[in-house]
């Protein structure tokens, strides 16, 4: 019997839900228009820093609780290492405003957490195209021979994704904003072997 086996795919993991607390909700809801403005004209908070505020300390340990399960669980990586949270910031879409094609740098884990809105995220193909540098016309697309894939955004909900894949937000098609949290965590501990001249503790 034949069968195809998925070679190295690439988790994203997508957590339980995480109801936020009116204090949590009104707290984020005071970045609105204390923002920058990015290439599609979507804002982000002046805050790089907002999971430190302490009235999103239940948020930011949901947050790390669902890292260390997709470090530990979903990765399998020893406890040896684990992550460290850096940056978070808040998002906000309004209709037709998109956010650009981008990774996140100095970062290898990154999370977004959706508050409210339901434009979907981008991922793109590390790869980019399925055979690359050859284009091929394809009769329908799928997970073998697709250069993007689009994931709903489901609000309180956590996603995280490996930082150095390609990922974008389309144009915003609804009245309401789309609001999101994003974050980016860095390895710190005991990385590789000592007997491999990997090792490196951070």
């Amino acid at each position: 019997m034949s069968e195809v086996i998925n070679l190295f795919p690439i988790p994203l993991y997508v957590s339980d839900e995480y109801k936020l607390s009116d204090v949590e909700k009104d707290y984020i809801m005071t970045y609105e228009n204390n923002i920058t403005e990015n290439a599609g004209g979507n804002g982000t908070s002046y805050n790089h820093y907002v999971l430190e505020e302490s009235k999103l300390n239940l948020l930011k340990e949901f947050i790390i609780q669902q890292v260390n399960i997709y470090w530990h669980q979903i990765y399998n990586f020893n406890k040896s290492s684990s992550l460290r949270l850096t940056q978070s910031w808040i998002n906000f879409n309004s209709t037709k405003q998109f956010h650009h094609k981008h990774q996140h740098s100095n970062s290898v884990i990154s999370g977004v957490f959706y508050i409210q809105g339901e434009t979907p995220i981008t991922f793109d193909r590390p790869s980019g195209k399925p055979l690359n540098p050859f284009v091929f016309k394809i009769n329908k697309y799928n997970q073998y021979n697709n250069e993007e894939i689009y994931v709903n955004a489901f609000p309180n909900k956590l996603f995280l994704f490996p930082s150095q894949l390609l990922h974008s937000v389309g144009s915003n098609e609804n009245k309401e904003k789309r609001i999101s949290l994003a974050c980016n965590f860095f390895p710190v501990g005991d990385l590789g072997y000592d007997e491999r001249l990997t090792f490196l503790k951070l």
